[in-house]
Parts: structure tokens; sequence; C-alpha cells
């Protein structure tokens, strides 16, 4: 037996199917296109500042640089302290892949706890000291590690040129920050203190 023939009306709903599909389809495709073109216009042409400023909260953070401290001169000009740029070594932790690892390298070359590194990598920051003002052999030491999210800066460190003992009381110190905390230091800490920048 052969089968029925089909309706005029079947017929005509199969051949018109595809065409709804691809209607269909069309309509699904234009409706991206112009919710991808509205939100370019809103992200190009309405409010790009606010993209901007927003983009930049997320990878942009700001330092406090202190100033270069003023030398302490005797009466005839010689130096009694000065400061001299020295590396200070920080970190992002965010950046840090192997926290362990890090840690233990940077705890034989930098003379501290492994401990305290390792609780330093681990914080939620975007940077920590790890330590501050080394010398130029250590920081060299470090950056030949290559270490990921480790870096340094220069920040200055005080000096006294005819020695520690010579007068010291009355040289006075200052902290690791560059702050007078005593002596000559401590009375002309306004006279001294640089100005502070930023990067």
């Amino acid at each position: 037996t052969s089968p029925a023939p089909r309706s005029s009306k079947a017929v005509q709903r199969a051949a018109t199917s595809p065409k709804r599909r691809l209607l269909g389809l069309l309509l699904v495709i234009l409706l991206a296109a112009g919710g991808l073109t509205y939100r370019m216009v809103v992200l190009q042409i309405t409010s790009p500042e606010q993209f901007v400023a927003y983009g930049e909260t997320q990878r942009l953070r700001t330092q406090d640089l202190p100033g270069r401290r003023g030398a302490l001169l005797d009466r005839n000009g010689e130096q009694l302290a000065i400061s001299i740029p020295q590396r200070t070594i920080w970190a992002d932790p965010r950046l840090v892949v192997d926290k362990e690892g890090t840690a233990l390298a940077l705890s034989q070359v930098l003379d501290v706890s492994y401990a305290f590194l390792l609780e330093r990598l681990t914080t939620d920051a975007a940077f920590v000291y790890l330590e501050r003002q080394v010398d130029n052999t250590t920081a060299e030491l470090v950056a030949s590690y290559e270490l990921t999210g480790v870096a340094a800066y220069d920040e200055p460190h005080r000096f006294k040129p005819s020695g520690s003992t010579l007068a010291n009381a009355v040289i006075g110190q200052v902290g690791v920050d560059h702050e007078g905390l005593s002596g000559l230091e401590l009375q002309f800490d306004d006279l001294l203190a640089g100005v502070a920048g930023e990067i």
C-alpha cells in the first residue's frame, strides 16, 4: 500500500518551517548585535570616565615615598649624618605564586625568619614590607632570584660618616621611616625632614 498523500496545509507548514527558523535565528542575531552596540555606546561614549576610573582602582595603588632627609654638618662643613638610598624589599602577595618557596629563599638571604615571611606573603594585601633598607649586595642577590611578586625600591637610610659612636647622643637617632627620634635629629626634625613624594 502506498502512503496517504500529505495535505496541502502540511506541505505548506513543512516548507515554511525552515524559513521561520531562519527568521528566528536572524532575529536573535540582530537582538544580540543591538545589545552589543548599545553596550559599546554606553562604555565608550556615554560614560567612559566612570569605567576608566573603575579600572584604575583595580590596577593602580599609591605608595608614599619619604623625602630625602637633609644632612647634619659640623661648623667646618664636615658631614655628621647623611642619608644614602638603600633598597627596601617588598612584595605583592597576590602575585606570589610559590609562597612557601619564596619565603624559604628570602629567609636565607634577608636573615629573617621563614614564619615571618610566610605570614607576610599570605596576607590579603597588595603591598607588604619584607625587609627595610638592606645593603646593595643583599638587594642584588634578591633580584637575581627573579621571584614573582617580589620587588624593591630605594629608601633613604641614615649614616654617620664619622662613626656611630662620635657624639652619638648629641647627633641623635632617626627611625626606620626617617623621623627624628633623639638629639639634633629630633630637635631640628622640621628643617631636616624631606618633602614626601609618591609612586
